[in-house]
Parts: C-alpha cells; sequence; structure tokens
C-alpha cells in the first residue's frame, strides 16, 4: 500500500514529451511543462523511461487499488502516461479521477487551520499539463494559478505557469 505521507515526499516530476501530441499550441510550447507522478507506484519506472504503454498496462493489470492513496497514485501515474502518450481523452478521465481522490485525501487529512492541499496541487498541476497539450491555454493557466496558490503546492506548478505566461507573450508578439 502507497503511504500518502511518503509518496508526496517522493513524488516524481517527469518532463513532457510531446512527440505524438497533435494539437499546434501544444507542438509550440510541448517541451516546456513538467508533470508530477507517484514513485512508490509500479508503473513509476517505465514513466521515467518514457514507456507510456507499458505504465498504463501496469496500472491496469493491478486491478483495483485498495484505499484511497494507493487509488490516488494510480490515478495520477495513469493521468501522466495518457498525456504524454497523447491520448487525451483518457487522459482528461483519469486526471479528473485524482483530482477528485486528491481532494477526498487532503480534506481528510486536514488538521483544524491546518490545511493539506499538497495531493491537490499535484492533480491540478497534472490536469493543467493536459489542457496545455491538448490546447486548452486558459484551461491550464486557470490549473496551474490555483496549484500555484494551494499551500504544499509543488514547484512544477509555478514554473509551468510561467513557461504558459511566456509562450502566451511570444505568441502575442508581431511576427517580425
Amino acid at each position: 500500500m502507497v503511504s500518502l505521507r511518503d509518496s508526496l515526499r517522493t513524488a516524481m516530476t517527469i518532463a513532457a514529451a510531446a512527440a505524438a501530441l497533435t494539437h499546434p499550441a501544444a507542438q509550440a510550447a510541448d517541451s516546456q511543462y513538467e508533470m508530477i507522478s507517484y514513485k512508490e507506484h509500479s508503473s513509476s519506472r517505465a514513466l521515467v523511461e518514457g514507456d507510456y504503454t507499458t505504465a498504463i498496462e501496469l496500472v491496469l493489470s493491478k486491478g483495483r487499488p485498495r484505499g484511497m492513496e494507493d487509488r490516488l497514485a494510480a490515478a495520477t501515474n495513469l493521468c501522466v502516461a495518457y498525456t504524454l502518450k497523447g491520448d487525451f481523452v483518457e487522459a482528461g478521465s483519469v486526471c479528473e479521477t485524482a483530482l477528485e481522490l486528491a481532494e477526498r485525501i487532503d480534506e481528510d487529512v486536514s488538521i483544524g487551520a491546518f490545511r493539506s492541499e499538497a495531493a491537490t496541487g499535484v492533480a491540478m498541476t497534472n490536469r493543467g499539463v493536459l489542457r496545455a497539450l491538448s490546447g486548452d491555454m486558459p484551461g491550464a493557466a486557470s490549473d496551474f494559478r490555483e496549484a500555484v496558490a494551494m499551500k504544499s503546492t509543488p514547484r512544477a506548478s509555478a514554473r509551468n505557469l510561467a513557461n504558459l505566461e511566456a509562450w502566451q507573450v511570444a505568441m502575442a508578439e508581431p511576427a517580425r
């Protein structure tokens, strides 16, 4: 079973490569985004190696994960794998599932005035990358901004937002 506390400490960042991406906006900005996956999950090695098909197969072959933390790790890693493979329809579904699970988990681990948002920040960051790579730049910007504003936000959120904003400025400049 994946421990939420350990998983969040060892979440890893994967650069979004886009060989299979087709949206023109994504092609211009594809290599500038970072996604976050959970290291303890069986699919993490395949993700790091860029073998997204194997990562997906590893997650799906394990059956239904036990516990919300395991379900979150599986959904998050599927979100990353489908996004980087360019299967945005499947990615959209599992990224939303990861976000729902993350919000529930963060709510459960919050104590009094201390509100944990670490898992939600990861899920928002990943959904933002999916949105950027599929051409939804306003949605991506919204996700990155929301993630940046959260407590315990991964640094990838701020870097992704900065890269998206720089790309938008470059696209708005007149051609010379």
